[in-house]
């Protein structure tokens, strides 16, 4: 997957049956790959965007790209890659809770074509 697919993957994500406290909350989120690469992903009122790099952080993700795809496709659980050591978690403990929660409501936008 391409560079710019990745960081986009997350915009394509919504949920539209998230308990109340994910639908009013501004998250940020950093998310470090194994390969050097960065990148700022903002969570506001149950949708993801690019965020500004220059902004701290709630949460840090660290992983690999290859993991970074699979939980945001649905593919892997982030509790459970977590705890397999597939991914570290930085920043406080509920910012990285409600990314977990989103993640098992979200589903990929249909296509309006």
């Amino acid at each position: 997957m391409t560079r710019d697919a990745r960081w986009t993957l997350p915009e394509r994500l919504q949920a539209p049956d998230l308990p109340p406290k994910l639908r009013t909350a501004t998250l940020r989120y950093r998310f470090k790959l194994a390969d050097g690469e960065e990148g700022d992903l903002v969570l506001e009122r149950g949708r993801f965007s690019l965020g500004d790099a220059k902004a701290k952080p709630d949460c840090v993700v660290e992983c690999a790209a290859e993991e970074f795809v699979a939980l945001f496709s649905g593919k892997h659980n982030m509790l459970t890659a977590f705890m397999r050591g597939d991914v570290r978690i930085q920043g406080t403990v509920g910012a990285a809770k409600s990314l977990h929660t989103f993640l098992r409501y979200a589903r990929f936008e249909e296509s309006k074509a």
